[in-house]
Parts: structure tokens; C-alpha cells; sequence
């Protein structure tokens, strides 16, 4: 494929359009490779933009893959809505409606290959790599787009189901879990019981998520790894038996360490007035922007260091 060659962008429309290219190549090279072999640097290649142009619009290869799994999740429910709508008998038993759901999404997904291999890359590597901005406005839109009078109940529950497992698979990367080690998981709601879909499809989830036992109640351990499902259901993962805990912590306490190393000579740098006034103010910009993500990263992992009970 030839590379485009792209004057620089100057305006809002422009810059937009630059956007769009970038999201259409990279959909391009999806058709022709799984997501694994998706590079940043034939992604540039392909666009016509040196590697560094490319992350001014989006901040790595994995903000560009996550922005187009929103992208083709929003088209695959705008047909698959009608579909489930006629498809689905409302009063039928659970078991019938679960087994209707299963047939129309299974034929549905048949088709959908790059999208398949999307959603399977999400836990593992899509979140990683990714500011913390870049990771919520994606489960937000993820959140809403199964969310809405407009989409059956059955659509929803699918909805959770899959925000579930990408919630544990989301933990066992965050924690380096091995592959093929499976994992407890305790699934929990305040003030009340969770939805009976989870239940339904607890043989999903645990294929899905390497679980090696799923249970609807309190957690009672302490050392683990938390998510919070968008209906409010309390996601815990027990990391004691999964785990070195002990290698785990040294490993987040080094980079607690680092990060800090990195918070305090950015604080320096910002707090060099003969900088800040001669520094074009996009440096400067961007330069802040770099001190509050790293304050956020330090911060998310203390937090995780609590939680593993790390001295």
C-alpha cells in the first residue's frame, strides 16, 4: 500500500480530518493482520506522518485501536438492535431468551472478525499503554452505547457480561498474571443482589476470563484487584494465590520510585520561570500535561500497593 503525504494541519477541520485518516488506515490494516502485528511505525508509514506527527492526535498505537473498537462497536449495535428486537421473545423463560440471544449474537459476531479480535485484545493490551483519560472516556462509551430505551434488555445484559470479563482481564493484566493461571473472582453489589444475567452466564465468564471459581457474595480477603462494573456491581479479584505478591510489590514500589524521580525534576523544570516565559506555551502545555500524568500513574500505584498489602 503507498503512503499518503499530508500537509500540516492547521485548523480544527483539518486537524479532524487528519483524525480520521489515521482511524481509516489503521481499520485498513486490520483487514489485512490481527492486532498484534498492528504497528505504530507502518500505521505512520501507511498515513503518510512521521511516527511523532501521528502521536500528536492520538498518545499511542493502543488510543488508536481502543478509538476504533468504539467505532465498530457502535456500527455492530445499530444493526444487531433490530435484529434482537425480532429475534428475542420477551416473556420467554430465561433459558430461552438466553439461548436466542446466544444463536443471533453468534451469527452476528460470525461476520465480524476484526471486531472479534478487538474485543479479545481489550484486557490484555488495548488498556495498556493508554493514560487513564484515554481508558475511561472508552469504558464510558462503551458503558453507553449498551445502555438506552433503544437497545432490548437482552442487548444489555450482553452489555455486562462482557464489561465483566474485560473487567477481569483488565486485572489480571494490570497484576501480571500468567496466561494460563486461572483466578478466583468475587462479584458483589451494595444495597442489593447482582443481576441475574452474570449468573446465567457464569460458564462464559470463567472460559472467557480464566476463572477458576465465580462467586456472588462479599469478598472476605483483603489482597486483591478491584473494578466497578457501570451498573455499580463491585468486581474482586483475590491475588494471593495468583500471584508473588512480594515480587509484585517490589515492582510497583520501583516504580513508585521512578515516577516520583520523574514528578520532582518536571516540578523543577516548570518551576523555572526562565522556561515557562521563553518556552513556546504549547511546550509548556504539554510539559503540565506530563506532570499530572505522572502524579496520576504515581498515585494509581500506591493505591495498588495498599491493596496488596505491600510494607
Amino acid at each position: 500500500m503507498t503512503s499518503q503525504t499530508f500537509q500540516r494541519a492547521r485548523n480544527e477541520e483539518q486537524r479532524e480530518i487528519r483524525r480520521r485518516a489515521i482511524l481509516d488506515t489503521a481499520a485498513a490494516m486490520l483487514d489485512e493482520m490481527p492486532v498484534a502485528e498492528v504497528t505504530l511505525n507502518e500505521l505512520s508509514r501507511r498515513v503518510g506522518l512521521a511516527k511523532s506527527n501521528v502521536l500528536r492526535y492520538f498518545e499511542s498505537r493502543e488510543a488508536v485501536l481502543l478509538e476504533l473498537l468504539d467505532d465498530f462497536l457502535g456500527s455492530w449495535l445499530a444493526e444487531l438492535s433490530e435484529e434482537l428486537a425480532a429475534g428475542i421473545e420477551a416473556h420467554a423463560a430465561p433459558e430461552v431468551r438466553a439461548g436466542q440471544l446466544a444463536e443471533i449474537l453468534s451469527r452476528s459476531l460470525a461476520g465480524r472478525v476484526v471486531l472479534c479480535d478487538l474485543f479479545g485484545a481489550m484486557g490484555g493490551v488495548l488498556e495498556h499503554n493508554v493514560s487513564v483519560e484515554v481508558v475511561k472516556r472508552h469504558i464510558a462509551l462503551g458503558s453507553h452505547a449498551f445502555q438506552g430505551d433503544e437497545y432490548p434488555a437482552a442487548l444489555r445484559e450482553f452489555g455486562l457480561v462482557q464489561e465483566l470479563v474485560g473487567a477481569i482481564r483488565g486485572i489480571r493484566a494490570e497484576y501480571g498474571v500468567q496466561p494460563g493461571q486461572p483466578v478466583r473472582v468475587v462479584v458483589s453489589r451494595d444495597g442489593g443482589a447482582t443481576d441475574p444475567a452474570l449468573g446465567r452466564e457464569r460458564a462464559t465468564v470463567s472460559r472467557l476470563a480464566k476463572v477458576s471459581e465465580l462467586a456472588f457474595r462479599e469478598p472476605t480477603e483483603r489482597v486483591g484487584g478491584h473494578a466497578v462494573l457501570s451498573d455499580g456491581t463491585s468486581v474482586f479479584v483475590p491475588l494471593g494465590d495468583a500471584i508473588d505478591v512480594g515480587r509484585e510489590c517490589g515492582r510497583l514500589s520501583s516504580e513508585v520510585d521512578r515516577l516520583g524521580q520523574l514528578v520532582v525534576s518536571q516540578e523543577k523544570k516548570l518551576g523555572n520561570e526562565q522556561f515557562v516565559s521563553r518556552a513556546p506555551a504549547d511546550v509548556v502545555n504539554r510539559e503540565r500535561q506530563k506532570l499530572a500524568g505522572w502524579r496520576e500513574q504515581r498515585e494509581v500505584l500506591v493505591r495498588k500497593r495498599e491493596l496488596l498489602g505491600c510494607g
